[in-house]
């Protein structure tokens, strides 16, 4: 016949054992929930991605026109002290085109300033749970 001491560590065992059980569960259920995370900050790590290659776009669209008005502006200059009201004419008309252009960047930067705060006032909380975290380095 078992004795009270035996009973009590197959008690503990069994216990012991059942609890082990709902722990492995809980990792699972905790692992899933990590992936889920994962999937969730790769999609914002592409949004980023996509954000920053906008802006890229627009910097060397914004430097191309800085060129570009840079250069009429010279030949503008040029007509005027040679006199060729031809060529003056040509840009006066050239310049029209310009003008929508220069239209169509106000608004695409308008549009990239909204979108950026919108992404930044959505991720900002990220921020600073990031901030509260060890250093990548310790991980």
């Amino acid at each position: 016949m078992a004795t009270s001491s035996d009973i009590k560590i197959h008690r503990d065992h069994c216990r012991w054992s059942d609890e082990r059980t709902l722990w492995h569960d809980d990792v699972r259920m905790w692992e899933q929930e990590i992936e889920e995370l994962r999937g969730k900050l790769q999609r914002i790590e592409i949004a980023l991605g996509r954000q920053k290659h906008e802006l890229q776009v627009h910097a060397a669209a914004v430097r191309l026109y800085g060129e570009r008005d840079a250069r009429r502006e010279h030949e503008l200059a040029c007509c005027e002290r040679e006199g060729n009201e031809e060529k003056e004419m040509m840009l006066a008309q050239v310049h029209d085109t310009e003008i929508s252009q220069q239209n169509r960047q106000r608004e695409r930067h308008n549009e990239l300033k909204a979108s950026q705060r919108r992404l930044m006032s959505e991720l900002r909380s990220l921020v600073q749970i990031a901030d509260r975290l060890p250093p990548a380095a310790d991980v």
